[in-house]
């Protein structure tokens, strides 16, 4: 009797854990290259400007250093997701360090509102069009690179898209938020003082949970891609 108890036990546990299993949430170090780049559209405008426009962009790419990893990557299960089992979501995120090496001076106004500097509000939304984020893979392909390129490639749905603008499986759930409050606060450390450090979470959207380790394989580096915006007229940027 008792080892039929035991059997049905274990047979019991084995099914849980089979049902649960595909579901996780974690994190762990990786050993990412990251590299502040031109956006692929300002590495073609560059091209074509004044030597005193290469110079302000530059500028601007040097604004803060990357400081060396590795970089904590996380992971949570949405627990509140309706999907067959083996298909759970997760929400996973990147933190990177940085350390500023100039501090910036709030936008201003030219036209209208000549003069006047950007209030906090209107420079989260240029800061949102200024850079723009992708991993790399082993070949330092991005999912742009192999979309330009028709690749078949199988790894294509592993790629992490790493985010400032949204917020995606608040709650738990599979949607996404505008994530104001995380770039106000990158906008106030690029305001800040020389030297000072700051963590930069990414959100890198959902991904499958039971694809987590083959992701972390997958994605060997980050691109942050300062963007032609930078060139435009109407930024006209001030340091110290």
């Amino acid at each position: 009797m008792k080892k039929f108890i035991f059997c049905v036990f274990a047979f019991v546990t084995a099914l849980l854990v089979s049902s649960c299993g595909n579901g996780s949430s974690g994190s762990t170090m990786l050993d990412l290259d990251v590299r502040i780049v031109p956006h692929p559209l300002a590495k073609e405008r560059l091209e074509k400007v004044k030597p005193e426009e290469r110079q302000k962009f530059e500028d601007f790419s040097n604004l803060f250093t990357v400081l060396p990893g590795p970089y904590e990557f996380t992971w949570e299960e949405l627990k509140n997701q309706d999907g067959a089992t083996g298909y759970e979501q997760c929400s996973t995120k990147l933190k990177i360090k940085l350390r500023l090496n100039k501090t910036l001076k709030p936008l201003i106004h030219s036209g209208w509102h000549d003069g006047e500097p950007y209030t906090d509000e209107e420079m989260v939304e240029a800061i949102l069009g200024l850079y723009e984020f992708a991993m790399f893979n082993a070949e330092g392909k991005t999912s742009r690179d192999l979309s330009a390129e028709n690749a078949a490639d199988d790894y294509y749905r592993l790629f992490l898209d790493p985010s400032l603008k949204y917020k995606r499986g608040v709650n738990g759930k599979i949607n996404s938020t505008d994530n104001k409050d995380s770039i106000l606060d990158f906008y106030h450390f690029l305001i800040d003082k020389p030297g000072t450090e700051f963590d930069l979470m990414l959100d890198c959207n959902l991904m499958g949970c039971k694809d987590i380790k083959d992701i972390i394989a997958y994605n060997k580096g980050l691109f942050i891609m300062p963007t032609d915006r930078v060139l435009d007229g109407m930024y006209k940027f001030q340091y110290e």
